[in-house]
C-alpha cells in the first residue's frame, strides 16, 4: 500500500505508530521523478529529502525503480534553452542497481539534448529496463553483465554506437530511435524472440543471427535508411546481404527469415517485398 504513494508521504506514514516508524524503508518501489511544488520549494530541497532517504534507507532491495533527470535548482523556475539534468541521476541509478532492482525505468531530459547515460549497468538482478530521452556514444555496448536481462524498451534515445550486444534478452523495443547516418549499428541478440522497431531515424540497423525470433513489427518510415545499394565503401555495410526485389535492397527483412510473425507498417515497396520473398510462407499483417 505504501507502495502506492508518493514518497514523502510513504514517509509521513511513519509518525502513526511506534510500528510504523520504519515500514516505509522496505517499500520495494522508488520513483524518483522530481518536486512535487505543493511539497517541495525547489529541486533542490527535493534532492537533499531524497538523498536523506536513501542515507536512511541503506541498500535493502528493490523491485522497481524509475529515476528521471528533471531539471536542476537553476532551472527550476524557467524553461532554458538547455537544462540541465540532475546532478544525481548517475548516483541514484547506481544506487538502484546496488538496491538489485529488477524493473528499472530511466528518463533523461526531454526539453534540451538527450541525457548522456555514462552509468556502466552491471547488475545480476535486473529483469527490465526502460529508457527514455538518453543519449549513449560509447563505441560498443555489451549487457553481459546483466544476465537475467530479458526485456528492454528504449524511446527517443540517440544510439551513436558500433554494436549493442544483449546476450539474454528475449523482448526489444527501439521506439523513435536515431541511429547513425555514416554507418550501420550492429545488433547482436541471440535469445530475441520478440522485436519491434518503430520510427527509428538513420540507417537501420544490422541485425546478427536470432535463430528464437517469432514476432517481428516494423515500422518503416520515411525517417528511416533501410535500403541498401551495396557496401559503398562503408565496412558497416559488409555481410547485410540486402535481398533484392526490384530496386529495393531492405537490410532488415533479410535477417528476419526466422520470424513466425511479421507485422509491416508504411513504406508499400516494403509490403511487396514481404509478399515475394522466400518469408512469404509464414503470416504476414500489413498497415500501409
Amino acid at each position: 500500500v505504501l507502495s502506492l504513494l508518493p514518497v514523502h508521504e510513504a514517509v509521513q506514514t511513519s509518525v502513526l505508530a511506534r510500528r510504523w516508524r520504519y515500514l516505509w524503508k522496505h517499500i520495494p518501489v522508488l520513483r524518483l521523478l522530481g518536486p512535487n511544488k505543493k511539497r517541495f520549494t525547489s529541486a533542490e530541497d527535493f534532492d537533499k529529502f531524497m538523498n536523506h532517504l536513501i542515507s536512511l534507507r541503506g541498500h535493502l532491495p528493490l523491485v522497481s525503480c524509475e529515476i528521471q533527470a528533471y531539471p536542476t535548482n537553476d532551472d527550476y523556475a524557467g524553461e532554458p534553452d538547455e537544462p540541465l539534468p540532475n546532478i544525481y541521476f548517475d548516483s541514484w541509478i547506481q544506487y538502484a542497481l546496488l538496491c538489485k532492482v529488477q524493473v528499472l525505468k530511466i528518463i533523461g531530459d526531454d526539453v534540451g539534448a538527450e541525457t548522456e547515460l555514462i552509468v556502466p549497468l552491471i547488475s545480476q538482478h535486473l529483469r527490465s529496463l526502460e529508457v527514455h530521452h538518453v543519449l549513449v556514444e560509447k563505441d560498443f555496448v555489451d549487457f553481459s553483465s546483466c544476465p537475467m536481462l530479458e526485456e528492454l524498451k528504449m524511446q527517443h534515445c540517440g544510439l551513436w554506437v558500433r554494436k549493442m550486444s544483449f546476450p539474454s534478452l528475449k523482448r526489444l523495443w527501439l521506439t523513435e530511435c536515431n541511429f547513425p547516418e555514416a554507418y550501420r549499428v550492429c545488433i547482436s541478440a541471440p535469445s530475441l524472440v520478440s522485436l519491434c522497431l518503430h520510427d527509428s531515424g538513420g540507417k537501420t540497423p544490422l541485425l546478427e543471427s536470432m535463430p528464437l525470433l517469432d514476432t517481428v513489427s516494423l515500422d518503416l518510415s520515411g525517417r528511416c535508411k533501410d535500403k541498401c545499394r551495396g557496401s559503398g565503401g562503408d565496412p558497416s555495410c559488409e555481410g547485410c546481404h540486402g535481398y533484392p526485389a526490384g530496386s529495393y535492397r531492405s537490410v532488415l527483412l533479410n535477417t528476419l527469415s526466422n520470424a513466425v510473425n511479421l507485422e509491416l507498417k508504411d513504406q508499400p515497396e516494403v509490403v511487396c517485398f514481404a509478399f515475394t520473398s522466400s518469408v512469404s510462407s509464414f503470416p504476414v499483417i500489413c498497415n500501409p
